[in-house]
C-alpha cells in the first residue's frame, strides 16, 4: 500500500497533455518529487541522459520496459507502466511487437530480455559452475571483463533466469529470493535496502544488526530467508518437491552486485567502502548451525577488470580471486554461434593492383545504413566504409596481399 501523499498530476480535474507528453510528465514529476537528478536516474536506469529528457519533453514515447524500471528506480509503485500499458494494448500487434524490440542498442540486457539473450551460454555455464562451489567455499564470486564487454547482460539475462531455471544442485533454490543492485555513491545503504526489499526484513533490524558486527547481519538475512521459505511452504506433493520441505534443504540469498567498481569510482568514504565490502564477506560465510553448510548468501560481483588490483587490497576479495573466478571473454564464442563470423570494415584500403575489395556477404551488404561512404584517403585504391565483410574472403584476402591499412574493424 502507498502511503505517498497525492502529488500534482493525480487529481483527475488537472488537465494533464496527452499521448508521451502525459507519460513523460508525469516521469519528470515523479523524478523530482524525490529529488533524483535526470543525470542519476540515466545511470540506474541504463538510459541515456539525452534519451530520458526526450522522454520526459514528450519527444520520445515512454514504453513499458522504460516505465517498469522507472517504476523500480523511483519506487513509484507500478504507477508509470499502468500509465502507459492501456495505450499498449489497444494499439494492437505493433505496439506489441515495437515494446519487446530485440535490439538493445548500448543499453545491457535485462532480466525480462533472457528470450534475446543469445550466444552466451558458455559464459553462463561457467558463472553457474564457479557460484555451485561458492555453496561449499566462502566468499564472493567475481566475474570480471574489460568495460563493454557484456558482465552486465551476463550477470541479468544469462545469470538469474538460469538461477530461477533451478540449475544451482541445491532442492528449491529456484524460489531463492535475489537482490539485484549497483552500489552507487552509497553502497552500504544500498545493501541494505536491496536486501530488505527481497527478503522482507525490517531497514532498521538490518543496520543495526550490522552495526552490532560479529555476523550479526548474516544471522538477520538467515532469519528473514528462512521466514520467507516458511512462510510461502509448499501445500502439495509437487510443490515440495519443486521447493523443498519446509524441514528440509535450507535457503539462502542471491546477491547479484553489478558494477562493483562503483564502489570505487562514486563511493568517496572509505568506511563506508570497507564496511561494504565487510558485509558482503560476512554474507558469504558459512551457517554453523545448519545441516546444509550454506551461506546466508550467495554473493556475485561483476567487477571491471582494470579495478583488478583494487580489489585485492581487500584480504577477503583477494582470497576469493585466488579461489577462482570468472574472466569472461564475453565475445570469444559469438562468431561460431552466429554461424560465419563477419567483419564491419569502417575503413580497409588495398593497392589497386589487387583487384576489388572482398565482396559483402548477404548480411547487409552495401554501405551500412544511416553512415555516408567516405573516402579512406586520397591515396589510390582507397575503399568506401560501411561494408559487411565475411571474416574468410578478409582472411584470404590479406594473405594474398596485406592490406595498406585497415581501422575501426569489429567482429560480430
Amino acid at each position: 500500500m502507498n502511503d505517498r501523499s497525492q502529488g500534482p498530476g493525480d487529481s483527475p480535474a488537472e488537465a494533464l497533455p496527452s499521448g508521451p507528453a502525459q507519460a513523460g510528465e508525469r516521469l519528470r514529476r515523479r523524478r523530482l518529487e524525490r529529488g533524483v537528478s535526470l543525470a542519476k536516474l540515466a545511470r540506474l536506469a541504463f538510459y541515456s541522459k539525452g534519451y530520458l529528457s526526450k522522454v520526459e519533453n514528450g519527444e520520445k514515447p515512454l514504453t513499458v520496459e522504460l516505465a517498469r524500471v522507472c517504476d523500480q528506480v523511483l519506487e513509484t509503485g507500478g504507477e508509470l507502466a499502468q500509465l502507459v500499458l492501456p495505450a499498449v494494448k489497444g494499439n494492437g500487434r505493433r505496439a506489441r511487437g515495437a515494446e519487446r524490440c530485440p535490439y538493445r542498442g548500448l543499453s545491457p540486457f535485462g532480466v525480462g530480455d533472457a528470450q534475446w539473450f543469445f550466444g552466451r551460454d558458455e559464459a553462463v555455464a561457467e558463472v553457474v559452475s564457479q557460484l555451485a562451489e561458492r555453496l561449499r567455499t566462502p566468499g564472493p564470486l567475481l566475474v570480471m571483463a574489460p568495460s563493454g564487454a557484456g558482465k552486465s547482460s551476463l550477470l541479468r539475462a544469462g545469470l538469474l533466469p538460469a538461477l530461477a531455471r533451478g540449475v544451482l544442485p541445491v532442492t528449491g533454490s529456484q524460489a531463492w529470493p535475489v537482490a539485484l543492485l549497483t552500489p552507487g555513491e552509497h553502497p552500504l545503504e544500498e545493501l541494505l535496502n536491496r536486501i530488505a526489499v527481497a527478503t522482507g526484513a525490517s531497514r532498521r533490524l538490518l543496520a543495526k544488526a550490522h552495526e552490532e558486527g560479529g555476523g550479526a547481519l548474516a544471522t538477520a538475512v538467515c532469519a528473514a530467508v528462512e521466514g520467507m521459505r516458511r512462510a510461502a511452504g509448499p501445500t502439495t506433493a509437487h510443490s515440495k518437491a519443486a521447493y523443498g520441505s519446509a524441514t528440509g534443504e535450507a535457503a539462502a540469498l542471491v546477491l547479484v552486485v553489478d558494477q562493483f567498481e562503483e564502489a570505487f569510482m562514486l563511493c568517496s568514504d572509505d568506511g563506508e567502502r570497507a564496511a561494504f565490502v565487510r558485509a558482503l564477506l560476512s554474507l558469504t560465510a558459512r551457517r554453523e548451525d545448519d545441516g546444509a553448510g550454506l551461506p546466508s548468501a550467495l554473493v556475485v560481483l561483476g567487477v571491471r577488470a582494470d579495478f583488478y588490483d583494487r580489489c585485492l587490497a581487500f584480504p577477503g576479495l583477494a582470497a576469493s580471486l585466488q579461489r577462482g573466478h570468472v574472466g569472461a571473454r564475453l565475445g570469444a564464442d559469438r562468431s561460431a554461434r552466429c554461424g560465419e563470423g563477419c567483419l564491419f570494415v569502417t575503413v580497409a584500403i588495398w593497392p589497386r593492383d589487387t583487384g576489388p575489395a572482398p565482396p559483402p556477404s548477404g548480411r547487409g551488404g552495401g554501405t551500412a545504413r544511416g553512415a555516408r561512404p567516405r573516402s579512406a584517403g586520397s591515396g589510390r585504391g582507397a575503399r568506401c566504409s560501411g561494408r559487411w565483410v565475411p571474416v574468410a574472403a578478409v582472411q584470404a584476402r590479406s594473405a594474398a596481399r596485406p592490406p595498406v591499412g585497415v581501422a575501426s574493424c569489429s567482429l560480430v
